[in-house]
Order: C-alpha cells, then structure tokens, then sequence
C-alpha cells in the first residue's frame, strides 16, 4: 500500500492535538515534512513528532516532491496565499477553516485547485457527525 507524503504548515493546538494524532494513526499517511513562519516551534514540533524536513521558507515547501498533500493550520491571514501556492505546486490541501478572507481568496483557491488538477477541502472536523 502506497503511503500518502503528508506535509504539515502550523504548530498550534489543532496540529498537535488532531492532525498529526489522526495522522500518526493512519497507516496510509507519512508526515514527511512540518512548515512554520516560527521556527523555534517547528524545530519543537519536529523533534516532538520525529519530522526529518522543516521549512519556513513556504515556497520551498511547495516545490518538494516527497510531499503529496499539505495540511495548513496556519494563522488565517495565510491560508489563501499560502494554499494557492501548495496547489499551484501540484499538492493537494487539506486547509483549516476559514479558507480564505473574502470570496476573492476563496475564488483564487478553487480557480487554482481547478487549473492544477488536484483537490482542495476545507476541515471541518464535524462534517459527518449527526
């Protein structure tokens, strides 16, 4: 079974205390790779998590190849720069809500999942539950 190259943008509560559980958990994901604009808490996070790549450096981390799919639990105010720049790369997004300021970030994001072939979705994490 192939394994899904997860990289993680974020080092808050919702990354420690469910993505990367969840993730961990799940024998069909690897988290190869963890993003932060901090760096003290990325390189904490990574020895934490056992994460061999670390980057603040987003576009870099967009360019990776070893990365399939990127979660971004980053402040608000990038998720839409910085989710049009992984799926513009070709990754596939998982983003914290909300996806983006206004309606002309949300259009930008769904116009380059579009372009890019490659899936974009907003966490919910109560979607399914009645």
């Amino acid at each position: 079974m192939k394994r899904v190259r997860v990289g993680i943008l974020g080092t808050g509560t919702v990354v420690r205390g469910f993505h990367l559980p969840a993730l961990a958990a799940n024998a069909r994901s690897e988290v190869v790779a963890v993003g932060n604009h901090r760096a003290g808490s990325m390189q904490a996070l990574a020895r934490e998590f056992e994460i061999q790549k670390t980057y603040t450096d987003f576009d870099a981390m967009a360019r990776d190849p070893d990365i399939d799919i990127v979660v971004n639990a980053l402040p608000n105010y990038l998720h839409a720069p910085v989710t049009v720049n992984m799926l513009q790369n070709g990754k596939h997004v998982l983003c914290e809500k909300p996806m983006g300021r206004d309606l002309k970030e949300c259009e930008a994001i769904f116009a380059a999942a579009k372009k890019a072939k490659v899936v974009h979705m907003v966490c919910h994490n109560y979607r399914r539950i009645p």
